[in-house]
């Protein structure tokens, strides 16, 4: 789909119970101003989180076509089992998944705060139904803005270490010259570069990073995909 009134139609399809005027009351504009977006006219910055959001699509695949159309990361909605101690967990049952000690930079207002390292359980019988294998899996907390409104600054991350091979458009954690970070990763073939995507509209504080395909074994290591997050729902401040 090459155009935004293309990709805009193709939201609207999906989902019978969206309509241009609830799109409209969503980016609190006209009606005539979202029918000019249906007949070429711009999505700016300031209404295309809030137009993602009501649409259920990545702001990235809305205004470039790139990338998943939808969230590719499911949300919590299990219901906690609660132990008065660790020793009645049950080993069989559950898994214990280690927090890494370190947050993944989501934008350069994140902090650089290191927490004590410590491990929560998870349900085994989940994790296969994710097809992540117990010793694939790590939790890692979210600093920063630059990934909103898909991870927001203090969201926790589910991580697959098994799965590393780049997937256009989904969310990775990577280390880029050492420094964990969490992004959306594409190819730009024509470049022969891999972007590290952020889902901020603001370019300006949360800058798009691009990669030299021949300086990427070099710079950029992918520790793993993104499939889980806990914490502030997609568009939810």
């Amino acid at each position: 789909m090459s155009t935004l009134a293309e990709r805009l139609a193709a939201a609207l399809a999906a989902d019978p119970s969206k309509s241009k005027a609830g799109l409209a009351r969503a980016c609190a504009v006209s009606k005539p101003a979202v029918t000019g977006w249906f007949q070429g006219g711009g999505l700016d910055g300031v209404n295309l989180i809030p137009a993602a959001k009501y649409l259920g699509v990545t702001p990235e695949w809305l205004v470039t076509g790139r990338g998943q159309m939808t969230p590719s990361i499911t949300e919590t909605r299990l219901t906690p089992t609660i132990w008065d101690n660790e020793s009645e967990v049950d080993g069989e049952k559950f898994f214990w998944a280690p927090m890494e000690p370190e947050e993944v930079n989501g934008g350069p207002t994140g902090s650089d705060n290191h927490e004590e390292r410590y491990e929560a359980p998870f349900r085994r019988s989940w994790l296969a139904s994710e097809g992540v294998k117990p010793q694939d899996f790590a939790v890692m907390r979210v600093s920063g803005r630059s990934m909103e409104p898909a991870l927001w600054d203090g969201n926790v991350v589910g991580i697959d270490k098994g799965k590393r091979r780049i997937i256009d458009g989904r969310i990775y954690v990577v280390r880029l010259d050492d420094h964990p970070m969490v992004k959306a990763i594409r190819r730009d073939i024509d470049a022969k570069q891999l972007v590290l995507v952020s889902y901020n509209a603001d370019k300006s504080m949360f800058p798009d990073i691009r990669i030299d395909e021949d300086q990427a074994a070099g710079r950029l290591q992918v520790v793993g995909i993104v499939f889980w997050q806990a914490g502030k729902p997609f568009g939810g401040h």
